[in-house]
C-alpha cells in the first residue's frame, strides 16, 4: 500500500515536471553580457549570441531575408522582457525566403547566432552600425502573451515566484 502510494506521487511529479516549459535556445558559447549596443561599437564578428526583442522590418533579397530588430533582455523563458530598457538594434540575416508577411513590425522574435559583420545604417537621420547575427535558431512569439497582458492580481493558495 505505501509502495504505490510512493509510485503514484512519483508519476505525478514526473509528469508535472514534463509539462513544464524550459528555454528553447542552447545558451552554450554565449556570452550573455554582449548586447547589440555593445556589438554595434566592438569588434565581436565571429560571437554567437542568443538575443531578442520587435521587429521593426524585414526585407526579402535576392538569396535571403534581412530582419531589422529592437533588442530587449530576456526572460528566462528567453522571451523578450519589453517592459524593459532596449538593449540596441540588430539584423538578423536568414538564408533563403521567409515571409515578410509573418515578420511584421512589431512581432516578437528571439534568434540565435553568430554575428557576421556590423553593417552601417540609420535610425532616422542618425547614423547607426548594426550587427548582423547570421540566423542558427530562430522563434517568433505569439503577441497573445505579452507579459503586460498578463493580469497583475492573483487569488488562490500557494507560492508564485515571477522573474
Amino acid at each position: 500500500m505505501i509502495i504505490s502510494r510512493f509510485v503514484i506521487i512519483a508519476l505525478y511529479i514526473g509528469l508535472l515536471s514534463a509539462c513544464a516549459s524550459t528555454p528553447r535556445f542552447e545558451t552554450a558559447n554565449i556570452d550573455s553580457s554582449l548586447t547589440p549596443a555593445r556589438a554595434s561599437t566592438q569588434s565581436t564578428t565571429g560571437q554567437r549570441v542568443l538575443w531578442g526583442g520587435t521587429i521593426i522590418s524585414s526585407t526579402n533579397l535576392e538569396n535571403s531575408t534581412l530582419v531589422e530588430v529592437l533588442g530587449y533582455p530576456l526572460d528566462r523563458k528567453q522571451q523578450p522582457k519589453l517592459r524593459s530598457t532596449p538593449t540596441g538594434r540588430f539584423m538578423v540575416s536568414q538564408d533563403g525566403y521567409l515571409e515578410t508577411m509573418d515578420l511584421h513590425n512589431g512581432k516578437r522574435i528571439t534568434v540565435a547566432g553568430t554575428i557576421t559583420e556590423t553593417r552601417p545604417g540609420k535610425v532616422g537621420q542618425a547614423d547607426y552600425n548594426y550587427p548582423v547575427v547570421n540566423a542558427e535558431d530562430m522563434h517568433l512569439w505569439s503577441n497573445e502573451t505579452h507579459e503586460y497582458d498578463k493580469p497583475k492580481v492573483h487569488f488562490g493558495i500557494g507560492v508564485n515566484i515571477g522573474l
